[in-house]
């Protein structure tokens, strides 16, 4: 990583100095110019501080054919992969607050065919000590994820694999929990997940570039996914995103992404106390309830990680801090991970 960086013009030596109040935007735009000229990555990236975006950049392309290419721009729409898990889990508190749902709701109640269903409670699924068998890795068809699925199919899969280990008994990511969780929202409010989600979380925030489609068809502003072979970005084959509704397949900008996430942990979404049940990370030191702990070496966040067959977000607030950033790739030869590294390093 750090030959990569040295020749981007950004070295990291892993330490972070308290974040300045005016971040230096001219070594960022360097630092997103050496990226793109380096083919190292593309995608959109953006921070906020105090709740309002201070900075935004995008690199590469949107859509590369043989006709075409199609810069990447503010408004470009991306697959946010499993941060579609922190608004499932905001949903799944709305409902308990409600009093429709409580964590202690056991599965048998919507899904009594799955195994252990009487014993694994939605407290589980969201804190992924289900133990049920993940079906995004279907072991018998690794192609299966990528055509279409009827709901009644991966209950199926759900249903008549074996569990990886018994319920609350290891902490284990687990897709199949968070696809219950959305059939379950759909079941209590007799509304799809993309109309709660722009009921219970967008119309609320004035979020307009956020929605979970439910069909496939891509959209004139979203961004595909592509991989570097022999300097030319190709085009990669990604999954059929409405078999992941509610599990990895909402599209987004990352400036909208920063402010969902900030309303959130401000408690704007869901009460204190759910918020902090969300945030707590007891049994594993990693994943709470829809939150997950972020490691940047000596930096870390509270937000969400996800990544398609070509896609890579994350989407942070920094503990302690008031600095919120995010960052949508889909492409990349540079970890994201290390390019997420450089843009802190920059603004700390």
């Amino acid at each position: 990583m750090k030959t990569i960086l040295t020749i981007l013009g950004l070295t990291i030596y892993f330490c972070f100095p308290a974040f300045s109040q005016d971040i230096n935007a001219e070594k960022l735009d360097k630092f997103f110019d050496s990226l793109e000229n380096n083919h190292q990555t593309m995608g959109s990236f953006a921070v906020a501080k105090n709740g309002k975006i201070i900075y935004s950049r995008s690199i590469g392309f949107s859509s590369i054919d043989s006709t075409q290419k199609i810069s990447a721009t503010k408004e470009t729409l991306y697959r946010i992969g499993s941060v579609t898990k922190t608004f499932t889990a905001t949903m799944i508190f709305q409902l308990i607050e409600e009093g429709k749902i409580s964590l202690h709701t056991t599965l048998d109640q919507y899904f009594p065919q799955i195994p252990n269903s009487k014993k694994i409670t939605v407290d589980m699924l969201l804190r992924h000590r289900s133990g049920l068998y993940n079906y995004v890795i279907y072991q018998q068809d690794s192609e299966w994820i990528k055509r279409p699925q009827t709901k009644e199919s991966i209950v199926a899969i759900i249903a008549t694999n074996k569990s990886n280990f018994p319920p609350n008994k290891q902490v284990a990511y687990c897709n199949s929990g968070y696809f219950l969780l959305r059939c379950m929202i759909e079941s209590i409010t007799g509304l799809s997940y993309n109309e709660n989600l722009q009921k219970r979380i967008c119309t609320k925030l004035q979020l307009k570039n956020i929605l979970s489609p439910p069909d496939n068809q891509r959209r004139d502003n979203e961004a595909l996914s592509y991989s570097l072979t022999d300097n030319k970005w190709v085009l990669i084959s990604d999954n059929y995103f409405p078999n992941i509704t509610g599990v990895g397949d909402i599209l987004s900008t990352p400036t909208d992404l920063l402010i969902f996430m900030d309303a959130l942990l401000d408690g704007r979404l869901t009460s204190i106390k759910s918020l902090a049940s969300m945030k707590d990370l007891r049994g594993s030191g990693v994943f709470g309830r829809g939150i997950m702990k972020i490691n940047y070496d000596k930096i870390s966040g509270f937000g969400h990680r996800g990544d398609t067959f070509g896609t890579h977000t994350a989407v942070a607030r920094i503990i302690d801090d008031s600095l919120t950033f995010s960052s949508c790739i889909n492409g990349h030869v540079m970890e994201p991970k290390d390019i997420n590294i450089g843009v802190l390093k920059v603004c700390y």
